[in-house]
């Protein structure tokens, strides 16, 4: 985990860690905050969720049957990603593809049925994400800026409220990522 602040317990020398958004720089202004807080959520959680990451086995562990596991919460992420900007943001459908590999059709997230998370090691889906992710600039940096209306089912949204939509997902889910690393390190990876 990031640390602020510290002090250096060989030169007392004061370390300050620099945070701050690298907005994307073919996006309108405040578009490119928004999707750089959304890169900065990721870049953090997945930083925490390596950190917490002692057993490769913990990925696919669900302490009950139907429940989360880190990588399907993890292809949620990913799947939810692609719905929203993609296909409601764009008008582009993901593929049957993507849908069979983020168990798109088999997590049923309000049902409480979460399916089991192919064995991979975390650095795949990451770059699952990371594929996603990089359409998910493009289509963005195409936006015209954050009031720019968009109909989903019955509902009229913005683009801005799309972002931050994505984002307060993503991190939900991360900390449930994280809880559940929790549960396992201390129940099962003993």
């Amino acid at each position: 985990m990031r640390q602020y602040d510290q002090k250096s317990t060989v030169s007392e020398t004061k370390i300050v860690v620099r945070n701050e958004l690298n907005p994307h720089p073919e996006m309108e202004s405040q578009l490119a905050a928004l999707f750089g807080s959304l890169e900065e959520a990721t870049r953090d959680s997945r930083s925490d969720l390596l950190d917490m990451l002692a057993d490769p086995k913990a990925i696919t562990w669900q302490p009950f049957e139907d429940g989360h596991s880190v990588g399907t919460i993890l292809l949620h992420i990913i799947d939810v990603e692609a719905w929203w900007i993609s296909e409601c943001g764009a008008g582009i459908p993901r593929t049957d593809e993507e849908k069979k590999r983020f168990l798109s059709e088999e997590t049923q997230q309000g049902k409480e049925i979460w399916p089991t998370s192919p064995d991979m090691p975390i650095e795949w889906f990451f770059e699952q994400h990371d594929i996603i992710r990089k359409r998910s600039a493009k289509i963005v940096a195409k936006w015209i800026d954050q009031n720019q209306e968009i109909s989903v089912r019955d509902h009229v949204i913005t683009t801005g409220w799309l972002l931050a939509h994505v984002t307060a997902h993503e991190a939900y889910h991360y900390g449930q990522s994280m809880l559940l690393l929790m549960l396992y390190n201390r129940q099962v990876g003993k």
